[in-house]
């Protein structure tokens, strides 16, 4: 062993010492381009206990939504007038203050009390062209009214978790159980999607030519990777033997959320890293987290920008950025943040979720 370790140290300095110098007047060699790691951390809590922030969607610096339960003192009790006053499930970031909001869904299929369940998911186009999920029925916001739509109730096989589209004639959205619908602007249609794994997660190519989704379940242990280019759904990628072991030139772990800006690769968030992969693949991989042999929390979400600005987050206050080169932990963060959604606000960050400590929602604003 001896012998082969001093063999590869002197290859390696007989490689450096023959490498050819520069050009005189040539530009060294750059490393690839990264961004930066610095932000100024504001946490703001939102209502009382059992209060919790599922999801976040920015439409710009001035409109921002974010989703799930809000108790307050003034909630889940009677008025004067005897009327019951619901939670609300919505604050809305107008620029200068967060207003607590109602966004009122009905029992599917023939409800006819408004009720502000809990909202899972949020997914924007536009200030005029929003869209809210409970997991079992859809508001759409078309900047005029909140239009309630029960209409993919009876074809979702589990409840939804999170959406995805191109535009709103070619939406996307995935749940518990394998389900997969999609809006074509006047009708919801199931999609086979070849799996029982709940899904938690999907993103697409900027140009809706290929989709991906993912998920896990426990019973019996199970991880996917789905892959829609063609109208269709494929299992690209499915393992049960992994799932606790850390591989570096494939996937491995239980795949949580992915995200990607382009047709050609895309990145992965599982319990053993962060990965990116071609557009082909089927489990190649590779792993770009270099901060521990394992990630510090359960992670919960991962999106970007750029191939040189990624955030993911998750339990304990886990808050990592990606500059292009190198990956950082915010141990700043306290421990109590569960964070379950996060996105981009600029080249900021917003991370919502919830202080298992106080039950109260929150919001991590990272400011660049």
């Amino acid at each position: 062993m001896a012998y082969i370790v001093g063999v590869l140290l002197l290859s390696l300095l007989m490689a450096i010492s023959c490498k050819k110098n520069p050009t005189p007047g040539e530009p060294p060699p750059t490393g690839p381009d990264t961004t930066s790691h610095h932000f100024a951390w504001q946490i703001d809590t939102f209502g009382t206990e059992n209060s919790v922030f599922f999801d976040v969607a920015v439409i710009d610096e001035n409109n921002i939504w974010a989703v799930g339960e809000i108790h307050t003192a003034q909630t889940d009790t009677f008025d004067s007038l005897g009327n019951w006053v619901p939670p609300y499930n919505a604050v809305h970031w107008d620029g200068r203050h967060w207003e607590l909001r109602r966004i009122n869904f009905y029992l599917c299929p023939n409800g006819t009390s408004p009720t502000p369940f809990p909202i899972q998911a949020v997914y924007a186009f536009s200030e005029n062209d929003i869209w809210f999920t409970r997991g079992a029925s859809f508001v759409h916001w078309d900047g005029i009214r909140f239009v309630h739509d029960c209409s993919m109730n009876r074809i979702i096989g589990g409840s939804i978790q999170r959406i995805w589209g191109k535009n709103s004639e070619n939406l996307y959205a995935v749940g518990y159980s394998g389900t997969i619908i999609h809006y074509d602007g006047q009708h919801w249609q199931e999609m086979d999607s070849g799996t029982d794994v709940d899904l938690t997660d999907i993103w697409g190519s900027p140009d809706g030519s290929i989709v991906w989704a993912c998920g896990w379940k426990d019973l019996p242990p199970k991880t996917v990777l789905l892959k829609q280019s063609s109208g269709s759904w494929e299992v690209v990628y499915e393992d049960e033997q992994h799932l606790t072991s850390l591989r570096q030139d494939s996937l491995s772990g239980v795949l949580i959320s992915l995200w990607t800006n382009t047709s050609d690769s895309l990145y992965l968030l599982s319990t053993t890293g962060i990965y990116t992969a071609p557009a082909h693949t089927t489990g190649v991989a590779r792993r770009l987290w270099n901060q521990s042999l394992f990630l510090p929390g359960f992670p919960r979400r991962i999106r970007g920008r750029a191939a040189n600005d990624l955030v993911m987050v998750g339990d304990f206050g886990m808050v990592g950025h990606y500059n292009g080169a190198s990956w950082k932990l915010y141990e700043e963060l306290t421990g109590r943040i569960r964070s379950r959604s996060v996105v981009f606000n600029g080249a900021g960050i917003l991370a919502v979720g919830v202080d298992v400590a106080s039950n109260q929602a929150t919001i991590i604003r990272g400011i660049r």
